[in-house]
């Protein structure tokens, strides 16, 4: 608890240094992000007070219904995420998707997630990434699709890996999910309902 303390002050104490030290006079332009509608929506981490606030934002608010266009009624390509800096001892990344009813349902997981990654553009996986089988068998993101007239409500989580899993291929999304959760600092997370027409 006390390394987790120091890691969050360390951390908030760097941030105060970047966000005060950022300017827009250097001339530079920030490029328009690519593909998909803008995101909008942004969490605190999961877990206790003494997280190190780092962020999750998303093209949905909290709580609110995922655009069809990530869902197995739409495009099923999975939807452009960012996330803040974590914790200071975070070697790499790793990502959850889950049904907030059966957790053990995996739709899409990577870990290895390059360290100066730190958002995904729709439908791309990171290269480097370690890419995970999700719930139908196959490689990568299995698009949200409950039954028609169920409103079901998921779960995307962030983790901050202390160290890499280095998994094999085709590792089984429930088993990436569980090595995650064994080297995570911290977690920040996003949740949203879809319900078929």
């Amino acid at each position: 608890m006390n390394r987790l303390f120091r890691h969050s002050v360390a951390f908030v104490g760097v941030l105060t240094i970047l966000v005060t030290s950022c300017s827009t006079d250097d001339g530079r332009l920030m490029q328009e992000p690519v593909g998909g509608p803008p995101v909008v929506g942004t969490t605190a981490p999961v877990g206790d007070a003494d997280s190190t606030g780092w962020t999750l934002t998303t093209p949905w608010g909290e709580g609110s219904d995922l655009n069809i266009r990530y869902t197995c009624d739409g495009q099923a390509v999975s939807p452009p995420l960012l996330w803040s800096e974590g914790p200071e001892m975070t070697r790499a990344y790793g990502l959850v998707l889950t049904a907030v009813e059966d957790p053990a349902t995996v739709l899409w997981a990577m870990a290895d997630i390059p360290i100066q990654t730190r958002n995904l553009a729709e439908g791309l996986a990171p290269e480097g990434a370690l890419v995970a089988v999700n719930e139908s068998g196959a490689l990568g993101y299995q698009a949200p699709c409950p039954d028609a007239g169920v409103s079901q409500q998921f779960q995307i989580t962030v983790y901050a890996q202390e160290f890499p899993l280095e998994s094999a291929a085709n590792t089984p999304g429930l088993q990436m999910r569980d090595a995650l959760q064994e080297v995570a600092l911290d977690a920040v997370s996003s949740t949203f309902t879809y319900q078929r027409r």
